[in-house]
């Protein structure tokens, strides 16, 4: 194939994948806001500490049942398509006994934390939420690989417009949430179902025979992406939990009341990664160049977006949660908000360099970086909260974060060498502190988020990107 060819196969490949992945993303999203704010707004904080609460801690244990499976997967099979029947069912049967330990610790985790009795029904109706949406998640990844994520994307358009639906009759009917609860589960086993049907299309059978021979062949792959994605997930959730055990559940609604309106940030590298990840890991291997072109622009794009709007977040933190929730209950999560929008700026400066370590396989270094972290952040949390309270989790949180973008950079320096040092970089810079001083004197939200767009356009498009990377934008077209 010549390098033409293969530079409009993964434009259209990426440009396929970036679009179901957009509305794969935005649909579950949209869900789990209506969802939680919802709770939040009619239930108050009580309530919903508890909820998200349960949903954290079902949470980590789902991550503990995949266990980096499903990454696995997307990156290893589009290597060897060949091996495509092979390869799922034997990391299938790896996956299955992942989540009977999971399912089994869940059960017991249940039974000797102190919970509130709310919290305990909760956790063993949503056991079988994490069966059902571990099982879901491997066969949405075993269709990332083959770059079909169009299925996932119907799929969660299903799945999400029945949550959608419940919600609104849980709040008409003022119904208590462990009904919630039940009919979340009963919607991921129709997702699960309706999945499993379309894998058939592509696999020639599912053969399902426990092997624990299994795990040794596949033990030095498995442990490096188990290890970061399980201590990924509690690094970055571990807070929620100490919380509630700390200082009591409702100081969980107060975090996650402005935790979750981040969310909507976060979903902007997921939405790119999930469209990459596939390609990049054959471009490592096929071609470097475009490989480093298309993390050199995944890496611009998230900073344009980020700092600028991090700006427009500190600086009207109080309005965006009064105007969201209308309840003086949730006053400090103003306070959460603020500050806790400076460590996402750094998560988003994180996900390019932790895509680079992935697609190049480097993600032992991710591994070993995330469970150093994830045991810093359980000491500081312990200390910071007690002392601080709320803002406890904020401080842990950005010292965590900075160490772990300091990794990141040091084993990918000659490529952040590229990205940070040089004259566009520095333009930049100033760009977002002028952005920033011209915020301050523009007080209507709705004059600064139309700057906000003129920016992004102006000189994240005209100026910061080169003609290459220009180019590449073009493709999407």
């Amino acid at each position: 194939m010549s390098k033409p060819d293969l530079d409009i196969n993964n434009e259209k490949s990426i440009k396929k994948n970036s679009f179901f992945s957009f509305l794969t993303t935005s649909l579950r999203v949209i869900a789990n806001i209506f969802l939680f704010w919802t709770i939040a707004r009619f239930y108050g904080p009580e309530i919903f500490g508890q909820f998200t609460y349960a949903f954290t801690v079902i949470t980590i244990f789902l991550y503990l049942a995949d266990f980096g499976l499903d990454i696995l997967l997307t990156t290893d099979l589009p290597k060897d398509l060949s091996r495509l029947n092979i390869v799922f069912n034997e990391l299938l049967t790896i996956k299955i006994i992942f989540i009977c330990i999971s399912s089994l610790l869940l059960f017991v985790y249940a039974l000797l934390v102190k919970i509130s009795n709310d919290v305990f029904h909760l956790l063993v109706i949503l056991n079988f939420y994490l069966i059902a949406t571990s099982f879901l998640n491997y066969l949405f990844a075993f269709f990332r690989a083959q770059e079909r994520l169009e299925i996932e994307t119907k799929i969660t358009f299903i799945y999400n417009l029945f949550v959608i639906i419940t919600v609104s009759l849980l709040y008409f009917f003022k119904l208590d949430v462990v009904y919630l609860a039940v009919c979340l589960v009963l919607f991921r086993l129709l997702a699960l179902y309706i999945a499993l049907l379309k894998s058939l299309k592509y696999i020639d059978k599912i053969r399902i025979k426990i092997n624990f021979a299994l795990l040794k062949k596949y033990k030095d792959k498995v442990s490096v992406f188990g290890t970061h994605y399980i201590f990924n997930y509690l690094y970055y959730n571990i807070d929620t939990v100490l919380l509630a055990y700390l200082i009591g559940e409702k100081s969980v609604g107060i975090f996650q009341a402005a935790f979750k309106l981040l969310v909507i940030l976060l979903i902007i590298p997921e939405i790119i990664i999930n469209a990459l990840l596939p390609a990049l890991s054959r471009l490592n291997n096929e071609n470097k160049l475009i490989w480093e072109s298309y993390s050199s622009l995944f890496n611009k794009l998230l900073m344009i977006i980020i700092f600028p709007a991090a700006i427009l977040i500190f600086t009207n933190a109080h309005n965006i949660i009064d105007t969201v929730y209308a309840d003086s209950q949730y006053s400090y999560s103003a306070e959460v908000l603020k500050y806790y929008v400076l460590i996402i700026t750094i998560r988003f400066m994180i996900e390019p360099l932790g895509l680079l370590l992935t697609t190049s396989n480097k993600q032992h270094i991710r591994a070993y970086t995330v469970l150093f972290v994830t045991i810093i952040s359980i000491a500081m949390n312990i200390v910071l909260i007690q002392k601080y309270g709320v803002l406890g989790v904020v401080l842990t949180g950005f010292v965590t974060n900075s160490i772990i973008l300091i990794t990141y950079i040091f084993f990918s320096y000659e490529i952040c060498q590229k990205w940070y040092v040089n004259t566009k970089f520095v333009y930049f810079i100033f760009s977002v502190i002028l952005f920033g001083i011209t915020v301050l004197f523009i007080k209507l939200l709705i004059v600064q988020f139309l700057l906000y767009l003129i920016y992004l356009v102006t000189f994240g498009y005209f100026i910061f990107l080169n003609k290459d990377e220009k180019e590449l934008i073009k493709a999407y077209k």
